[in-house]
């Protein structure tokens, strides 16, 4: 496991299986940690900051990547940042798609939550005051008419 860790998430389904947005990319466990399998993101995205796994439907685990730490993110490009989403518990990833209209987005996913009364409905929230909405299970997110501060946490309230 990368040492930069920046986020853990434990399957509501399966406690010995891990997830890990790190600095160096995303690691997946499923020995309650004891080791640690690095998961390819289909592109040159190696800084992951959040990771989510959702309680239904089982096996969606999602999680962000950006080109590198936030030092980097300034200026018009910013993170140059990509949503993946997994329906296979964290063995694989494909781009989910972000309705921003930059993809990559200059704006880093820093959180990710669920509705836990509309499961299909998902939230995150990014460095530069986005909130998104996702009413299909995060295969697509959109933009929540609001302005922000950045943010870097977040909590779905239902």
């Amino acid at each position: 496991l990368h040492p930069d860790v920046h986020g853990i998430a434990v399957s509501p389904h399966d406690p010995s299986l891990l997830y890990a947005a790190t600095g160096g990319g995303f690691y997946r466990s499923q020995n309650a940690g004891r080791s640690w399998t690095r998961v390819h993101l289909d592109c040159a995205r190696m800084y992951a900051i959040a990771v989510f796994a959702a309680l239904e439907p089982a096996g969606l685990v999602l999680t962000t990547a950006g080109f590198g730490p936030p030092q980097t993110w300034g200026g018009p490009l910013g993170a140059r940042a990509r949503l993946f989403r997994s329906v296979d518990y964290g063995r694989t990833f494909h781009p989910a798609v972000l309705t921003m209209g930059d993809d990559p987005t200059p704006a880093m996913i820093m959180q990710i939550a669920q509705n836990r009364t509309r499961p299909q409905e998902l939230f995150a929230i990014t460095n530069r005051g986005f909130a998104l909405r996702s009413q299909d299970r995060g295969e697509t997110f959109a933009p929540i008419p609001a302005s922000l501060p950045p943010a870097y946490s977040l909590v779905v309230l239902a």
